[in-house]
């Protein structure tokens, strides 16, 4: 994404309710969040996958391999309304398929 408006965006997790976690590790991160919110099962291999299928996004600014943009399900279904506003409110701009990595 060449996008200027996420430039000086940090790495986070966005909930479905359009809430904002900053994290330096998204690994880390979604298992905190996973643990909190929905408890531990085992079935969950990667917390990162469990959190995108439930239709949280990640945000990712990897200057180093030149990736910055969301991250989504493979089955996405689009953002909630709640995270096309967040995304609005960092951005000043809404919601495309282009801001993903």
């Amino acid at each position: 994404m060449k996008n200027k408006n996420f430039n000086n965006m940090k790495n986070f997790w966005l909930s479905p309710e359009g809430k904002v976690f900053y994290c330096a590790d998204h690994s880390e991160k979604a298992a905190e969040i996973v643990m909190e919110r929905y408890g531990y099962n085992p079935i969950f291999q990667d917390f990162k996958d469990a959190l995108l299928s439930k239709g949280w996004m990640l945000y990712r600014n990897n200057t180093d391999l030149m990736e910055e943009g969301f991250v989504v399900d493979r089955y996405f279904k689009g953002p909630t309304q709640a995270q096309r506003d967040t995304i609005f409110d960092l951005t000043g701009e809404n919601y495309n398929e282009d801001m993903n990595v």
